[in-house]
């Protein structure tokens, strides 16, 4: 049978729009987890003096902030600097995982996918977060060691 005689076979067609649609409904389901799955995130960090530690939601947005008895001795400056920086870090790590999400539930090269992972990074609360000095070190006030 050629081209043009299967696609006007009524049954072809049939078969044809079954497949589309099971396909359809196979990325309906895959998207559905995946929304879920990246909905659900939160992640948590902690800067390397262990100044503080902060708990970020799905879209980056602050929901936990401890500070740890190292605190004491920093101006509130470096303090500032420490916790913004330590949720730029929560909030790459959120795209990061959101990213591996999208792969493993409707594949790295979906449009869909992409667009929700570009969405997150770069939301009001931002993956890029807060510039750093020193390539992402920020400067020990007591020692003035980057």
């Amino acid at each position: 049978m050629s081209d043009a005689e299967t696609l006007l076979d009524p049954e072809e067609s049939w078969d044809r729009v079954a497949a589309w649609k099971a396909g359809i409904d196979d990325l309906a389901a895959r998207t559905k987890v995946m929304s879920e799955r990246v909905g659900e995130l939160t992640v948590s960090a902690t800067d390397h003096r262990r100044i503080v530690e902060v708990t970020v939601d799905a879209q980056g947005a602050l929901v936990d902030i401890r500070f740890g008895s190292s605190l004491h001795g920093y101006p509130p400056e470096t303090v500032g600097r420490v916790v913004m920086e330590t949720v730029a870090d929560a909030r790459r790590e959120i795209v990061r995982r959101a990213r591996r999400i999208v792969g493993e539930t409707i594949g790295d090269d979906s449009a869909v996918g992409a667009a929700i992972v570009d969405r997150l990074a770069r939301s009001p609360q931002g993956a890029s977060g807060w510039p750093s000095d020193h390539d992402g070190r920020l400067r020990d006030e007591r020692s003035g060691e980057w």
